[in-house]
């Protein structure tokens, strides 16, 4: 940021154009480098997530299966199966939160 302001004192032109031209290249640079950071940080996350959702859902589904046939009988367990086949776009977050209730 200083070689900015030092810009001010000089008396050649070209020079002045020069090292102002310098520094907008290097502020253009690093935001440009910045941006395709940030987006390619987004792609990765929303990947990351995707599989860590797909992970405890597998790992819900595979705990459920390891339940005795007598355990789909009861009534505190199966109270939460109708909102797990729900057709809403929210139907199985439900199914997570009523299914492991704090």
């Amino acid at each position: 940021m200083s070689n900015i302001i030092e810009v001010f004192d000089f008396d050649n032109l070209t020079r002045m154009e020069r090292k102002t031209k310098e520094s907008v290249s290097i502020y253009v640079g690093v935001g440009l480098y910045a941006v395709v950071a940030y987006l390619i940080q987004h792609c990765f996350f929303s990947i990351m997530g995707e599989n860590l959702t797909t992970r405890v859902r597998r790992m819900m589904f595979s705990a459920i299966l390891r339940n005795e046939v007598g355990w789909f009988d009861e009534e505190e367990s199966t109270k939460w199966l109708g909102l797990c086949y729900s057709k809403e776009p929210l139907g199985d977050t439900r199914c997570i939160v009523r299914a492991n209730p704090l």
